[in-house]
């Protein structure tokens, strides 16, 4: 389905949002949000802890809340040079407790707000992939029913957050002349700079999902940009806090053994798809935008299935190693819902 183009520049893809298909999709992120809020309430209910200042979440978000309020009492710049990295969530969370005088409920509707984002994100692509708003919505609900997601809406809000960097960042690079307008570049680079200050390993992805894209793409001047955008902030971080790299990586493996856990397969399929009924049709949902992505003019369902592979393939790399820990997270930030609806909707 094409719809026309209106006064900007569109005309390099197939597929643009009308007024009432606007609507449809206001409502269908509504509704994905709607029951994101409600599992989020009723969780905060069910433990007794509503009227309490503690937050949802097992290690990372309550981290996430003391860092705020390390930040507030000491500092950035103190923050910043105990853990060398700027890690801009809690950075951005003390800010925001800072205006509205209460951090802890910050921390409570922050991650809301950015599931929010990330929902109309997904089905924003869904619906470029498709050109149809109610396979477009269904993406939006179904992301919002999804464990995985509901558990980084709980969890692991540094990823939402760097994620909505990475995503927005994928907006412009579909556009297949970005690289010609200044004003693009600047905000391209500039989001890598959030992405890698925010979550390092979602600004890798970030990278190398562009790097392939552009190179599916044989765009030479994308490639070479993306190149220079990611290495950048790398550089960055080396100048800025020298022992980086040595602390959060160099020993990544000795850290990350106490929290490493045997793949079980049934686990992973609940956090990815939720039901292993759901499986025919993340596979028919896997061949639409295999499809998708033969048309010249689809540059999306490239973007998202090399997005896809390149966090699930190192993810099976490492499933074996004392590192799955983090190839379980991979998996669970893998928008496979978006499958699921883009199944439904070619079946």
């Amino acid at each position: 389905m094409s719809y026309p183009t209106e006064s900007i520049d569109l005309s390099w893809t197939e597929h643009v949002l009308n007024g009432h298909d606007r609507k449809l999709f206001i409502a269908y992120n509504s509704a994905g949000l709607a029951f994101v809020s409600s599992v989020v309430l009723w969780s905060y209910q069910r433990l007794g802890l509503l009227d309490s200042n503690i937050v949802l979440g097992g290690w990372d978000a309550p981290f996430y809340l003391w860092h705020a309020k390390t930040i507030l009492t000491y500092g950035s710049v103190y923050f910043m040079n105990r853990i060398t990295y700027p890690m801009l969530y809690p950075q951005f969370l003390a800010g925001i407790g800072y205006l509205s005088g209460n951090v802890a409920w910050s921390d409570r509707i922050l991650p809301e707000i950015m599931a929010a984002i990330l929902l109309g994100l997904y089905s924003f692509f869904t619906f470029r992939v498709t050109g149809n708003i109610h396979t477009a919505g269904l993406a939006a609900v179904l992301t919002g029913m999804s464990p995985g997601f509901l558990w980084m809406v709980g969890e692991y809000h540094r990823t939402s957050l760097a994620l909505i960097f990475a995503w927005i960042g994928f907006t412009i690079a579909i556009n297949p002349q970005w690289h010609d307008s200044i004003r693009r570049q600047l905000i391209l680079l500039s989001l890598f700079f959030l992405a890698a200050f925010t979550e390092f390993e979602v600004f890798v992805v970030m990278g190398v999902t562009l790097l392939l894209c552009s190179a599916v793409w044989k765009n030479k001047k994308s490639f070479l940009l993306c190149g220079v955008f990611s290495l950048l902030p790398i550089v960055a971080l080396q100048l800025l806090f020298p022992t980086f790299y040595s602390v959060h990586y160099l020993n990544l493996e000795s850290e990350t053994f106490v929290i490493q856990r045997p793949w079980i397969y049934q686990d992973l399929t609940f956090w990815s798809i939720g039901a292993v009924a759901l499986l025919p049709l993340v596979l028919i949902g896997v061949y639409s935008l295999a499809k998708a992505a033969r048309r010249a003019t689809n540059r999306e369902s490239v973007l998202v299935s090399l997005f896809m592979l390149t966090l699930l393939l190192p993810a099976l790399a490492i499933s074996q190693t004392t590192l799955n820990a983090i190839g379980v997270r991979a998996i669970m930030v893998i928008p496979v819902p978006v499958l699921v609806a883009l199944g439904i909707g070619y079946s």
